[in-house]
């Protein structure tokens, strides 16, 4: 199951479109240096087999967190 820390990650990925690194730094507040950091946001985007062609696949798309959670889980 999405836990609500990982759901606010999925979000900002795939509906705002952040970065791993702004992810890092806004909602998981884990330091994120430009060189090499993110990679704990990574790894959460990456337990759901998110990647990078999918950043920002939902922008303007105004989806609970229960249909984007359904999405996540059946993609």
């Amino acid at each position: 199951m999405v836990d609500d820390r990982e759901y606010k990650v999925l979000k900002a990925y795939l509906v705002d479109g952040w970065s791993h690194r702004k992810i890092q730094r806004e909602i998981l507040k884990l330091d994120a240096p430009a060189r090499g950091g993110g990679f704990v946001a990574m790894d959460i985007l990456h337990k759901y087999n998110i990647t990078g062609e999918y950043k920002a696949i939902l922008k303007n798309r105004h989806l609970s967190k229960e249909e984007l959670i359904i999405k996540i889980i059946h993609s």
